[in-house]
């Protein structure tokens, strides 16, 4: 799994490059703003919720 900053992020998606986003960010957090297309599974779930991963 590879880790990006917001800014190469930003990059990305503006050049249309499709990429797997895993948003790990608590449920208070996400509801301040989300990252389109992105699959929000809260850090403390992601252990359990691997098998909903490419």
């Amino acid at each position: 799994m590879k880790k990006i900053t917001a800014a190469n992020l930003e990059k990305i998606l503006a050049s249309g490059e499709k990429i797997n986003i895993v948003d790990v960010r608590e449920d208070t957090e996400v509801a301040e703003g989300k990252i389109p297309d992105a699959k929000h599974i809260a850090l403390g779930q992601l252990p359990d919720r691997l098998n909903e991963l490419e």
